[in-house]
């Protein structure tokens, strides 16, 4: 989760993600997003952070709602409505990770038409050896 201006609270979240400090991460995030929900903040970067929670323990289904949401924030945000297709590098990178999350749970196909749909433009070296291209 990069982006301009992470706030404390983000950093923080960050902070204890990488520290294998899951549960701890997950409840101050979840301030977070309340807080950024309330401002009518964008929520994207905290989505995601609940996101790498939800996947570095397993909770597959919740990694994939999250990294959803943090995407269509992201369309939102520049104003590409509904679009499926990444349009941008952090939303290209979401999509990656949902696709993590759909393969965890063995939805393989679904993981591959996720990727499919980021354009080659976007795709990174990880994405572009996910889908053997």
């Amino acid at each position: 989760a990069k982006s301009k201006a992470l706030s404390q609270i983000q950093l923080e979240c960050i902070s204890l993600l990488r520290s294998k400090q899951y549960r701890s991460c997950e409840l101050l995030a979840q301030m977070e997003l309340s807080r950024e929900e309330q401002a009518h903040s964008n929520t994207a970067i905290t989505l995601e952070i609940l996101g790498d929670c939800a996947h570095a323990t397993d909770q597959f289904r919740r990694a994939i709602a999250y990294y959803r949401r943090a995407a269509l924030q992201h369309r939102l945000k520049r104003n590409f409505g509904t679009l499926m297709s990444a349009q941008t590098p952090a939303e290209a990178n979401l999509r990656w990770k949902e696709a993590k999350s759909l393969s965890s749970l063995g939805s393989v196909i679904e993981a591959s038409s996720v990727l499919e749909m980021i354009p080659k433009s976007l795709r990174s070296i990880g994405i572009c050896m996910t889908l053997g291209n």
